[in-house]
């Protein structure tokens, strides 16, 4: 995913920065990606499917197979994407 997203970054954003962040949040790990460039709109994201462009759309569909979350946040400038998913589901029994 962070790949796809910085791919988009650099092929569409126009963007001078582009900030990538990681977070370990106990069950869950987060990835922030943000961008100063031209922005996006998320709704745009089903049009861009059904044209036949399933780079971001593929990646979200197995995140959120596997639980967790793709959400498009509201920034000024740019994009913002925050992608959340669990790591841990639970511990064994010993």
């Amino acid at each position: 995913m962070a790949r796809e997203l910085l791919t988009n970054v650099s092929r569409h954003a126009n963007a001078h920065r582009v900030a990538l962040d990681l977070f370990d949040e106990g069950d869950d790990v987060t990835l922030n990606v943000r961008d100063d460039g031209v922005g996006m709109d998320p709704a745009v994201l089903s049009r861009r499917l059904s044209e036949g462009h399933i780079g971001l759309a593929s990646h979200r569909a197995r995140i959120e197979t596997l639980g967790g979350t793709v959400e498009f946040r509201p920034v000024t400038h740019g994009t913002w994407v925050a992608v959340r998913l669990p790591i841990r589901v639970g511990q064994e029994a010993p």
